[in-house]
């Protein structure tokens, strides 16, 4: 059985391999994810969002701190900190170059349960660190 956390997690594997149309799934359809300043409405918001990411970023999303408070059985509001490696360019054979954090943020979530699978209803991060 899929748990809140189980959720955030997938969400953050699809990003990290380009797997966007699961990323999106995980989406309710009224979702609101906040990023790089900008609402993304819904599934459909958040693929075209996906589609202008630069096709040369590696990316690795370390999620912890996880607390889950569950409202009720459909609802929960989940926070956690999230450490963003990244690298732009062909990394070519092996492992992409590894650099320091590009930052650290905190997330505020909404997750609510739909058809017996969590979504998220609302996501928001704010950056605690940042690489200068």
């Amino acid at each position: 059985m899929q748990t809140p956390s189980d959720t955030i997690s997938l969400f953050f594997q699809h990003l990290d391999a380009a797997e966007f149309e699961k990323l999106a799934a995980l989406m309710a359809a009224d979702g609101v994810w906040h990023r790089q300043g900008k609402a993304l409405e819904g599934p459909d918001m958040v693929r075209q969002a996906m589609r202008e990411r630069p096709k040369d970023l590696s990316t690795c999303h370390i999620v912890s701190n996880l607390v889950v408070d569950a409202a009720d059985a459909d609802h929960a509001e989940v926070s956690f900190y999230n450490t963003v490696f990244a690298h732009t360019g062909e990394a070519g054979e092996g492992p992409a170059p590894l650099d320091v954090p590009m930052a650290i943020y905190r997330f505020e979530t909404s997750l609510v349960r739909v058809d017996g699978s969590w979504r998220f209803a609302k996501m928001a991060g704010r950056p605690m660190f940042r690489r200068r």
